[in-house]
């Protein structure tokens, strides 16, 4: 590690000898830069199941059967905006 805190004595090493030192930065900030995301993702993890509530809203979409039956009704016209129904403009003019 000396070797990256002398500035003058980079310049008179071989290109070889330079690039593995660029290798080896390049490694060990890889390095931390993972750890440290791993870290992130288990933090978020472990904050989320602290924080979490009864009810979450994304139990419908992990139900697949109910967003099937949703998407049914919505097809038939039984829920929904204009976008699903069947008429074309506001004054109910039929497709």
């Amino acid at each position: 590690m000396k070797e990256f805190a002398a500035i003058q004595d980079m310049s008179q090493m071989p290109i070889m000898e330079r690039l593995m030192h660029g290798l080896t930065v390049t490694a060990l900030g890889m390095g931390i830069t993972f750890i440290v995301l791993i870290l992130l993702l288990y933090s978020i993890k472990l904050m989320s199941f602290a924080f979490k509530k009864e009810d979450s809203p994304t139990s419908l979409v992990s139900d697949p059967v109910a967003v099937s039956k949703v998407l049914r009704r919505r097809r038939r016209g039984r829920i929904g905006g204009d976008s699903y129904s069947s008429s074309c403009c506001s004054h109910g003019a039929e497709l």
